[in-house]
């Protein structure tokens, strides 16, 4: 801009890169790690990537190129991974192997979002018999349970606020997820085999709190 005569010229080719670490999900055993980087390298170029590394600091390994699965969840056994992908503006929570992740011909859709539904935050619960993620529109975020084998979802919870990154206890018995529902996030715990109980708060802060997670069984 020209602040004598007020006139402006659009700047093109103007390079933006930014990177980020966005997931983190361990393998079986905790013998590897595979993790999201976000790259946004202009307004509207924006890609994930998937890598692979293990515990001993060894560099990773790039399972996807361009960029396809923006959140994921790795089954107990490590051979598979369900993933989210929003292609063409609709969220769906695919199957896919680890070893062909990021090659859609070898994808199993298991869910689609329906029009304005985001999906997001797959989690297994142990032993891999369903998958739990979160599907939110304007009205609120739903807990949802989807059986990879039926393909049935069923709705766990809807509350009419933000609901976040939920985690399954080790022994699959309950969750913890992090929600506004006051006004400020806060975590909450919610029985999986009784999905009529009502969550109850288990923390009180003022400032908010994000992203629960639970040690290894032992």
């Amino acid at each position: 801009a020209d602040t004598l005569s007020g006139k402006t010229n659009k700047l093109t080719g103007t390079p933006t890169t930014y990177s980020s670490v966005m997931d983190i999900a361990c393998g079986a055993q905790r013998s590897f790690f595979c993790f999201n980087r976000l790259d946004i390298q202009s307004r509207d170029r924006a890609r994930f990537e998937l890598y692979r590394t293990g515990p001993d600091g060894s560099s990773p390994s790039l399972l996807t190129r361009g960029g396809r699965y923006k959140q994921f969840a790795i089954s107990a056994d490590g051979s598979n991974i369900a993933a989210v992908t929003d292609r063409a503006g609709v969220h769906s929570i695919v199957l896919v192997s680890l070893l062909l992740a990021g090659s859609s011909e070898h994808e199993k859709v298991l869910h689609r979002s329906p029009p304005r539904h985001q999906l997001a935050c797959p989690v297994y619960v142990p032993g891999d018999r369903f998958l739990l993620f979160l599907d939110t529109t304007a009205d609120g975020t739903s807990i949802m349970r989807l059986d990879p084998i039926s393909g049935v979802v069923t709705n766990l919870l809807k509350w009419n606020c933000i609901i976040l990154s939920p985690a399954v206890s080790p022994d699959g018995s309950h969750l913890v997820f992090s929600s506004d529902k006051s006004g400020v996030f806060n975590f909450y715990r919610m029985p999986l085999k009784d999905a009529s109980a009502e969550p109850m708060p288990i923390t009180h802060v003022s400032g908010g709190i994000f992203s629960p997670d639970f040690s290894p069984a032992t």
